[in-house]
């Protein structure tokens, strides 16, 4: 996935960081870059750099948010949500990929083992 996925991300113009932020303002557009910030479980200024370049990109756009007038609310653009489809096409792919050669068992077993491994990184 490192050499696959990066480079069919590339086709649409942004890098894996941006797939993240991307994926969860798909799930729910206008998000604070708080948020994104502890649901990606990552460094404010890594986030703040990866929203600059999306921004940059043509991807978010920032607005004012409503009950706070300090923070400002991040915002897919037509562009981006116009690339979920693909986007989200290409990582299944990997994704099976990835998992060819396991039965449905083990396929299910992986999964849950990197699920918890996952949850328990984030305790």
């Amino acid at each position: 996935m490192p050499r696959r996925w990066p480079s069919a991300s590339s086709r649409w113009g942004w890098r894996r960081r941006s797939t993240s932020a991307c994926s969860e303002l798909w799930r729910e557009d206008g998000l604070t870059q708080r948020d994104l910030v502890q649901r990606l479980d990552v460094e404010q200024a890594t986030m703040a750099n990866t929203l600059k370049r999306m921004e940059r990109d043509g991807l978010i756009e920032r607005r004012a948010h409503e009950g706070d007038a300090r923070a400002r609310t991040i915002h897919l653009t037509e562009r981006a949500r116009d690339l979920q489809g693909p986007a989200q096409a290409e990582a299944q792919a990997v994704n099976a990929r990835a998992t060819a050669e396991m039965s449905d068992e083990e396929r299910t077993a992986f999964l849950d083992l990197m699920t918890r491994a996952v949850d328990a990184l984030r305790k």
